[in-house]
């Protein structure tokens, strides 16, 4: 099973999925990658593999998973985050900011 197939699964199986569900339990996840939206000056995660990132990107493109902002306060229940101040939505930052996401399954009607 390759990492987009496991990425899928996991988010099927645990809705509201965070980074940091996917690196503890992602084979192959972890790197040294950053997703991100450089046109706008957000991040949204580092420490991926570029395999990751193109899985998740694949994945959102092709209408399998959906992603969806959350509270900073999700990922420090979760035990990390990025030391960054929190985006407030989609809009060009002059400095960097992070954009706290979870991942949902998409199911085909």
């Amino acid at each position: 099973m390759d990492i987009k197939d496991k990425i899928l699964n996991f988010v099927h199986k645990y809705p509201d999925t965070t980074f940091v569900d996917l690196s503890e339990n992602i084979e192959g996840f972890n790197g040294d990658a950053l997703m991100c939206i450089s046109s706008l000056n957000i991040v949204l995660w580092a420490g991926m593999s570029e395999k990751a990132v193109r899985a998740i990107t694949a994945l959102v493109q092709g209408d399998k998973i959906k992603v969806e902002p959350t509270a900073p306060l999700t990922y420090l229940i979760d035990g990390k985050a990025i030391d960054l101040p929190p985006a407030q939505g989609l809009k060009v930052y002059k400095k960097e900011h992070w954009l706290p996401l979870v991942f949902n399954p998409i199911y085909e009607k």
